[in-house]
């Protein structure tokens, strides 16, 4: 499955297998975030990611810098890393993901 907008960028994309996620999910949310989990079976399981969007990264060669690592094993949180990278321009960014 994979969702785009009227400009054609690509703000979702999952695989199913039988009904269920299996494998990369990404989505972008409306504040553009990139969000990256991985699923076994309708499980989050292995890495997820978040990434700061552009504009908070104002980083002119557009690579992609990680805010948040986690890993899931069978659906729980083992692991959880912040990345800071030019922490005032960010609070606000961090305070709608420290929940996570």
């Amino acid at each position: 499955k994979a969702l785009w907008d009227e400009k054609g960028n690509l703000l979702e994309e999952a695989r199913y297998e039988n009904g269920k996620l299996e494998g990369r999910y990404m989505e972008k949310d409306t504040e553009g975030r990139e969000i990256v989990y991985h699923y076994i079976n309708n499980k989050r399981d292995g890495l997820h990611c978040v990434y700061y969007p552009k504009e908070v990264t104002n980083d002119e060669e557009s690579k992609k810098i990680k805010a948040i690592q986690a890993h899931y094993k069978k659906n729980k949180l083992h692991e959880k890393k912040v990345h800071l990278k030019n922490q005032e321009n960010l609070s606000s960014f961090f305070k709608k993901f420290m929940k996570m």
